[in-house]
């Protein structure tokens, strides 16, 4: 994954990462533009704003909006957190970063011809958790009015913590292998980023993540959109059709992958029945893609959206299905419809240069006006409506006027509600 995301490579690595970069239409009028504010994914263990696929140029450019993509550290230095028992910071120091820098852009992005009234934050992946947990933090109500949410939200948002022997593999691998907390600190302080980071590089080093602070995070996300506790504000919310294809990995057996994933938990027979394996056919990968993409992205999303349209919210819900011929991974896999949306994806290519219109106009509408339906046909959520839900792109519709296709809000979600909604913190 990491090799997928880094390519080509970003830049090289420095501790002054904490920049943005803002691009913005060339004008006459004084009239202030709406922004986007993109948070890339990586699965809080790796990822840069500074990527080409993040380029803002042709977005900002077709859709006269101000696009912003910021960076936040990642993995053990921006979340060692908790993990850690060992006197390291109990916050998730990356979602910090994330708050300054929407901070900055309202404090500053009118010197760039942005609205600071009329912010859209906007991520994918880890970057889509990361927009879920700023609806969480109700002090991020004065910091944007609406969110899009790709592959991504609140209930899924914690990687698993490494093992307390994690951390004690990195401090001993720092040489810092004393036992009282302060001496570890300081003598991780000590190290350079480039030897932590070089570690955390090695195949089979421990991967950090966001832990629950009761700050940045919580362990209720439902009950506290339930009791008002969140930020309100109209939502785009969805998924791809093939989110969990790159993350089947070397697992090519239903039951096995069932029993180690949620040991013993779920029944591996019930899964099969679910998504239609078939024994002769042996599709098995194809069974465990998609528990996978509802387990992780899908149900997640779904539960979120349900749970703000019972607050009165505007939620925009979608599934995105655009799958091109000849591509070296095929469907509508994870993240492959962001450089669709910022115009980043390699040309000459007739197909995604249509559908890179239509999703930048569709994404450009909601910035401006998140109140409205961004394309034709395109109704506001409902699980109970025959029309609630966008499927995006599919079978080949790729124009402004035919890319959605309304289906029930709910036509995606029967496994969810028969298998893996049970997975999740019920609301209290």
């Amino acid at each position: 994954m990491r090799q997928l995301f880094n390519n080509p490579p970003p830049p090289s690595e420095d501790e002054d990462c904490l920049f943005l970069n803002v691009w913005a239409p060339q004008t006459d009028s004084e009239t202030l533009k709406p922004v986007l504010v993109w948070i890339y994914g990586g699965a809080f263990a790796f990822g840069t704003a500074s990527i080409p696929g993040y380029d803002g140029t042709t977005l900002a450019k077709s859709q006269d909006i101000v696009v912003v993509t910021f960076n936040y550290r990642t993995n053990v230095f921006g979340f060692a957190g908790p993990n850690s028992n060992d006197g390291i910071s109990d916050k998730n120091v990356g979602f910090l970063d994330q708050d300054l820098a929407l901070k900055w852009v309202q404090d500053n992005i009118a010197n760039f011809g942005g609205d600071p009234t009329r912010v859209t934050i906007n991520g994918e992946s880890a970057g889509s958790m990361a927009v879920a947990w700023l609806l969480q933090r109700s002090k991020g109500k004065d910091l944007f009015r609406a969110g899009i949410l790709q592959s991504g939200a609140a209930v899924s948002a914690m990687v698993p913590p490494p093992a307390q022997n994690g951390f004690i593999k990195l401090r001993n691998a720092m040489g810092c292998n004393v036992r009282a907390p302060p001496p570890v600190l300081a003598c991780l302080k000590g190290k350079t980023a480039k030897q932590i980071s070089d570690f955390m590089n090695l195949e089979g080093s421990p991967a950090f993540g966001p832990v629950y602070d009761s700050d940045t995070t919580f362990r209720q996300p439902l009950t506290r959109i339930t009791n008002g506790e969140t930020v309100q504000v109209p939502l785009i919310i969805g998924a791809n059709q093939d989110d969990g294809s790159l993350f089947v990995g070397n697992a090519n057996d239903v039951t096995t992958w069932v029993q180690q994933t949620f040991l013993y938990l779920v029944n591996a027979t019930k899964v099969k029945n679910e998504y239609g394996y078939d024994a002769e056919k042996q599709n098995d990968k194809a069974v465990i893609g998609e528990a996978i993409r509802d387990v992780a992205f899908l149900c997640p999303g779904g539960l979120t959206a349900n749970k703000f349209i019972q607050k009165g919210v505007t939620i925009f819900r979608y599934q995105y299905g655009a799958a091109f011929e000849n591509e070296t991974i095929p469907g509508a896999w994870h993240s492959s419809e962001v450089p669709i949306v910022f115009g980043t994806y390699k040309k000459p290519n007739a197909g995604k240069e249509e559908l890179s219109k239509t999703l930048q106009q569709i994404w450009g509408n909601f910035v401006k006006d998140p109140f409205t339906s961004p394309a034709p046909n395109w109704d506001q959520y409902s699980p109970t409506s025959e029309t609630g839900l966008a499927k995006l792109a599919y079978n080949g519709n790729l124009e402004y006027d035919n890319v959605v296709e309304a289906v029930a809000g709910d036509a995606s979600d029967g496994p969810c509600e028969r298998i893996w909604n049970n997975f999740y913190p019920r609301p209290q």
